[in-house]
């Protein structure tokens, strides 16, 4: 299988933000957008991805035996549905999972266990057209698993579009996070400043990121 880096960091967002966790990220995107902070798996190189077969990424998971958090990120990980089964399988229900995805594509595990789904619909100003970054029939479909929906805000453009899809899909307010957008800890804060009176009046959550407050730009933390 294909995957750009396999590492133990924090997780910087929500739902379980602040919590160790090992990262398995893969290359590809459905989308391609402006501010996108992982253009080297969104839209990667030969050179920025590897192949790994099953044996070597269980083994690459097992150097962290402390952790018992799976993230699935990316580029779009649900481009890989069967290799994350594959994954899972040998896993045997020791780790809590989280896949972070667009919410372009729906989800196809047949597993049985839990999957927590962290889905970020993207919006106005992240500069992909309307009719392909939002999928309302899958967002519909994800709001009734085991979701919370993450929407990167810029402008006020992205503001009125979060509060269509929210009213459309019927996401309720403890699922709703609201993460400034932000690719370093000076504009992220710059934006958070100017949404967050917003997000409070709302009943909203403010999404931050944790990665790039503690180290900026910096990969693979």
């Amino acid at each position: 299988m294909k995957i750009i880096e396999i590492f133990h960091s924090i997780q910087g967002e929500p739902r379980s933000i602040g919590k160790s966790a090992i990262f398995i990220r893969f290359p590809f995107c459905t989308l391609k957008c402006i501010w996108c902070d992982t253009k080297y798996a969104s839209n990667p190189k030969k050179t920025d991805y590897k192949e790994f077969s099953i044996e070597e990424v269980i083994k690459e998971i097992k150097k962290y035996p402390n952790t018992n958090l799976l993230i699935f990120t990316g580029g779009e990980p649900l481009l890989y549905q069967q290799d994350i089964v594959n994954i899972l399988q040998k896993l045997n229900d020791e780790y809590e999972v989280e896949i972070e995805t667009n919410g372009t594509i729906y989800p196809k595990l047949l597993l049985n266990f839990c999957i927590n789904y962290n889905v970020s619909p993207k919006l106005a100003s992240s500069g992909n057209l309307y009719k392909i970054r939002y999928q309302p029939d899958i967002l519909k479909k994800l709001n009734k698993l085991h979701a919370i929906f993450k929407f990167v805000v810029k402008t006020k453009i992205d503001w009125k579009e979060v509060e269509k899809i929210v009213k459309q899909i019927k996401i309720p307010n403890e699922q709703i996070y609201i993460m400034p957008e932000g690719l370093n800890r000076t504009r992220w804060i710059h934006h958070a400043l100017k949404l967050i009176d917003k997000i409070k009046n709302k009943g909203w959550n403010l999404a931050t990121r944790l990665h790039i407050i503690l180290w900026n730009k910096k990969r693979k933390v």
